[in-house]
């Protein structure tokens, strides 16, 4: 089984097995209140502890939209995890903004309108140069069907483009 997210994978003790089959819960696995889910832990690799087992002992994935709320807490990190060589690390407002975005992102429901984001002007800068990058790529790099599609998403070099926009064309 997949002891994180990571490539790294370990095979269940026979002891571990055995809890599982009996109910019960070997070491390093818990189950995140009101989820049913137990969690194998794991202390290796960025997403530690993210791969979820069933009842069963199988990997857990997500089903239905629904879902995916389970995971979230284990793949939004709002900034308090930063690594010390990280260009924002010490960057007191950087950090606070990385928090207010994670946790519109952990307060979001499967099924609520999605969040938008309020882009800094800086930000909008940014997304223009990258913007005027790519497409300047796409004649020799991107496929016919993404070229095709491309005109339908809406997006513009002024302006980062919003989630709920994405999806509403997507979906």
């Amino acid at each position: 089984l997949v002891a994180s997210s990571t490539v790294r994978r370990s095979v269940l003790s026979s002891t571990a097995v055995r809890a599982l089959a009996t109910g019960g819960m070997p070491a390093g696995m818990a189950t995140p209140p009101g989820t049913g889910v137990p969690t194998m832990a794991s202390t290796a690799g960025p997403h530690a502890g993210a791969t979820k087992l069933d009842a069963n002992g199988n990997v857990w994935f997500p089903r239905a939209g629904v879902d995916l709320d389970l995971l979230k807490g284990a793949i939004i990190d709002a900034g308090a995890a930063l690594q010390a060589d990280h260009p924002g690390f010490h960057d007191k407002a950087y950090r606070e903004r990385r928090a207010r975005i994670a946790q519109r992102a952990y307060d979001y429901k499967f099924g609520d309108p999605l969040p938008d984001c309020d882009y800094t002007k800086e930000e909008d800068t940014v997304w223009s140069i990258v913007y005027d990058k790519l497409t300047a790529l796409y004649p020799t790099h991107a496929c016919n069907e993404y070229l095709q599609c491309l005109p339908k998403m809406g997006y513009t070099r002024e302006r980062n483009p919003q989630i709920s926009s994405i999806s509403n064309v997507l979906y």
